[in-house]
């Protein structure tokens, strides 16, 4: 989970990765002026540096505030500290379309979280 204030937005991630292969569910709001959105997708865990490192790649799909589509796809790094603690990065690129319009979306992130 990550939150930055209401001008900058936040963010809220679930990955379940039981082996390398795993899904998430992703909402984002970008600020006061902007539209967040919810999507869900599958992730990969590409490489690790087991116990303490992990890299993995993500596709998702969904929906802005304003029920137009997004698709989106990254990587998420996660250095886990002290047990389940962990804290991750995240970079991303999203694609928004309304029908007339669209627009990509680039996304850099710093997460804190519990990865068992």
């Amino acid at each position: 989970m990550g939150l930055s204030g209401p001008d900058n937005g936040g963010e809220l991630l679930l990955n379940v990765l039981p082996e390398r292969y795993g899904l998430r569910v992703h909402a984002r709001s970008f600020g006061r002026n902007s539209d967040g959105f919810f999507a869900a997708g599958v992730s990969f865990e590409a490489a690790a540096a087991r116990p303490r490192l992990a890299m993995t790649l993500f596709a998702e799909a969904g929906v802005t505030d304003a029920i137009d589509g997004v698709t989106g796809g990254g990587v998420q790094t996660t250095l886990w500290v002290v047990g389940p603690l962990a804290l991750g990065t995240e970079g991303a690129a999203h694609l928004f379309w309304d029908g007339l319009d669209t627009t990509l979306g680039l996304s850099a992130s710093l997460l804190v979280g519990f990865a068992l």
